[in-house]
């Protein structure tokens, strides 16, 4: 899943989004299946994978921007993708 998000994050920036890794509860470890994104100059949090933590069902892949998230904590992507 870190695979996929760091893809997720890399062709975003690559596309001109401003995107970056989100710390877990406010770090230092990184969020497996939600990421930080830069919308109307603040930083809202995204979750990429529902139920991800749920070995139960299958993964699935979404874009669920959730504006009201207090605790997005991003930190920068590095390195930043070549974009080629």
């Amino acid at each position: 899943m870190a695979y996929v998000r760091d893809r997720m994050i890399e062709a975003g920036i690559c596309g001109g989004m401003e995107l970056a890794w989100n710390l877990k509860r406010g770090g230092p470890e990184k969020s497996i299946d939600y990421l930080a994104y830069r919308k109307a100059g603040r930083w809202i949090g995204v979750d990429i994978g529902a139920a991800y933590d749920d070995t139960g069902i299958p993964l699935v892949l979404q874009w669920g921007e959730n504006p009201n998230d207090s605790l997005v904590s991003p930190a920068a992507y590095s390195p930043a993708p070549s974009c080629k």
